[in-house]
């Protein structure tokens, strides 16, 4: 009996810490629970899936999406280190993984499965702070794009409260999002205007940006890593692409991906491991590697480890107390955690040492601990910074706990973004100009005489207000601004933060309001379309403007450009009514090096010859139905105040017939036009 009492003490104070206990600022270890013996993955346990986020701060305690003993629940965190069992059930399936997204109260989880009969689901539950529990919400879970399985699966919403979740699945990336309410899911669809096609172990992660959400994906086909954009007001297949890394050997299947929303100058930080030593390369190559994007879009990498330390799955944590990047990674095969801190900005090399595994965050005599998950969300002073990870050979879990102490303020604000950007042209006379600052600042600091905005006349009358939720300090000027006008806005210095530190000097950015605008619409002066198989025939009072492969057939239309020279183009488009015949291919819009044919002369014989494309015709196109294509302004502008010839050719094997000049539905090119 006394060896039992011993040996129960003694287990009772492994479950409780580490051996070697802690100190103020270093991580904690600690046991937790065995998991289900049905998980299915025999080599990475359930908190696998590395773009994935398990933990979440709410309510004064933090909460994980955890494997118990049949299924994937919610639990707490209790002062005693301990996880309770919440008894919440989020996911059914044993073998899935699920990424937890805190925001405005509700909880969302996107939860999948490898299995080729499972599908990806996402779950919304509401939380009750006096019962503190959670409850899953009429309606969910929502399936998303049917069965079949996938490598990985995560979610966020943008600033319009649509959420997006994006997965891979068959060698392809997919991406889908919500249409109205958080039930009502457009289906998948792959982004459009670049490869998405991968290997069938890649993976993607998605993440919020101010105004934006992106898209971040490893590319081992092309040997690239990739990442769309996607402005939250715009359509579906509206994206910008940036290419953070490429190389032979340099993606891989491990990536995590933080951003800390409103601040830090809308940098995006991801922690990659790269499939550096597949070919044989060196153990000094670069094997896990912070990516950081500036706000404009520019990427940089710095080097956190060398392949010869054998680290895989990292993952990022944003301190935002002490403007801290963490990254942690695991041994490869499991073993202890390690963690490397940085610098918040733009991370490079000189930030870390390479050639060491860094400090132990989470470690266990004998266990085999791997990969680590964390929160979504940046951690502060009074969230401490929690994460768990997996022992797949015990089947057991461990978390770590790290205070991250409090922070005697002595430094001075600083205006960190500001709203219209600093030298923003064709800002609208109605824009309200708006500074954010780097913390939490002293609102009766900021009056009226805090702010100064003024222009080439002098100063121009206006109100400041301060938000503290945004920590935004905004202008209401008196009256609209002039158009066409160049403002300067500026912080003076008798802000203060809450400890009473000033900003030590003025911080101030200019923009321009933008010019007047005119809205014109054209119709062709004359129009005609040639064809192969009738070299000398002019069909300029048909009815129709054709365009073919086989035969050549072309459309030329003409439009007078001339009571417009001086004025600038910024934006055009060129519309026409489908007639008898659609298409599902493209035919692109060019223009024509002559202006000189006429509507009654032109033939195929004699018919002027095309340039530049300036736009493209994208099917499918149907019968009867209008359709309207965007022109370059920039190619446009050579044309201005003279005659502009466009000919419409085609870039596949379908014909596309189009209503004329002399229907009752003529083309048209509408141009807005600045002086």
């Amino acid at each position: 009996m006394l060896v039992g009492v011993c040996l129960s003490l003694v287990t009772g104070l492994l479950a409780s810490a580490s051996p070697a206990g802690a100190d103020a600022g270093q991580p904690t270890s600690y046991q937790d629970h065995v998991y289900s013996s049905s998980f299915s993955d025999k080599t990475n346990g359930p908190s696998q899936d590395k773009p994935q986020s398990k933990l979440w701060y709410n309510d004064g305690t933090w909460w994980a999406l955890m494997l118990g003993p049949s299924s994937v629940n919610i639990y707490q965190l209790q002062p005693d280190h301990t996880w309770r069992d919440t008894g919440t059930v989020v996911d059914p399936r044993v073998s899935s993984t699920g990424d937890a997204l805190w925001t405005n109260g509700r909880l969302y989880v996107v939860s999948r499965t490898g299995s080729s009969t499972g599908a990806i689901r996402v779950y919304r539950f509401s939380y009750s702070s006096g019962t503190r529990a959670y409850s899953r919400d009429s309606g969910f879970p929502v399936t998303i794009g049917g069965a079949g399985g996938s490598e990985s699966a995560t979610i966020a919403r943008d600033s319009l409260g649509k959420l997006w979740i994006t997965f891979t699945r068959k060698s392809f990336v997919w991406v889908a999002r919500t249409s109205g309410s958080d039930t009502t899911w457009g289906a998948p669809f792959r982004i459009p205007g670049i490869d998405t096609a991968v290997k069938a172990d890649d993976i993607s992660a998605v993440i919020s940006m101010d105004g934006q959400i992106g898209v971040f994906w490893s590319d081992q086909l092309s040997a690239t890593l990739r990442f769309a954009v996607h402005n939250d007001a715009d359509t579906d297949s509206t994206w910008s692409f940036e290419a953070p890394l490429a190389g032979n050997d340099i993606p891989d299947d491990h990536m995590n991906l933080k951003s800390l929303l409103g601040d830090d100058q809308g940098r995006v930080y991801a922690a990659i491991k790269t499939s550096l030593g597949d070919q044989g390369e060196p153990d000094t190559s670069p094997s896990i590697m912070v990516l950081t994007r500036s706000a404009t879009g520019g990427w940089t990498s710095a080097n956190v480890a060398q392949l010869g330390l054998h680290l895989s799955r990292p993952q990022i944590a944003l301190d935002q107390t002490n403007r801290l990047l963490v990254v942690m990674a695991s041994d490869e095969g499991g073993g202890s955690v390690y963690y490397k801190t940085a610098p918040l900005g733009e991370v490079t090399d000189a930030a870390f040492d390479p050639t060491v595994k860094g400090a132990p965050f989470m470690t266990w005599p004998g266990a085999s601990i791997s990969n680590v998950s964390t929160t979504k969300d940046p951690v502060t002073a009074s969230t401490g910074l929690v994460a768990i990870a997996t022992d797949d050979v015990a089947r057991r879990y461990y978390h770590a706990e790290m205070p991250l102490g409090t922070v005697v303020d002595t430094q001075a604000p600083t205006v960190t973004a500001t709203n219209p950007h600093d030298g923003a042209t064709g800002v609208a006379a109605s824009t309200l100009p708006t500074a954010t600052f780097s913390e939490a600042m002293d609102a009766s600091t900021i009056t009226s005489s805090s702010f100064t905005l003024s222009n080439t006349s002098g100063a121009v009358s206006a109100s400041v207000s301060y938000d503290p939720g945004t920590n935004t300090a905004t202008l209401t000027p008196d009256a609209a601004l002039d158009p066409s006008t160049t403002y300067q806005a500026t912080v003076t210095t008798d802000v203060k933060d809450l400890a009473g530190n000033s900003m030590t000097s003025a911080d101030s950015w200019s923009f321009t309001t933008a010019t007047p605008s005119e809205t014109v619409v054209l119709t062709p002066t004359q129009d005609s379309y040639v064809s192969g198989s009738f070299p000398t025939t002019n069909f300029g009072t048909a009815s129709t403007l054709v365009v073919d492969a086989t035969p050549d057939t072309k459309s030329y239309l003409k439009f007078d450009l001339s009571p417009y020279a001086g004025r600038t183009i910024q934006s055009a488009s060129l519309s026409f009514s489908v007639g008898s015949s659609g298409s599902a291919g493209q035919q692109p819009v060019k223009i024509a090096n002559k202006d000189t044919w006429t509507e009654t002369g032109i033939t195929y014989n004699n018919r002027p010859g095309l340039g530049t494309t300036v736009g493209t015709i994208v099917g499918p196109t149907s019968p009867s139905t209008p359709i309207s294509v965007r022109l370059s302004p920039a190619d446009l502008q050579t044309k201005i105040g003279l005659p502009l010839s466009l000919g419409v050719t085609t870039g596949s094997g379908d014909d596309l017939i189009l209503a004329s000049r002399e229907t009752a539905t003529p083309p048209t090119l509408t141009l807005v036009l600045t002086s």
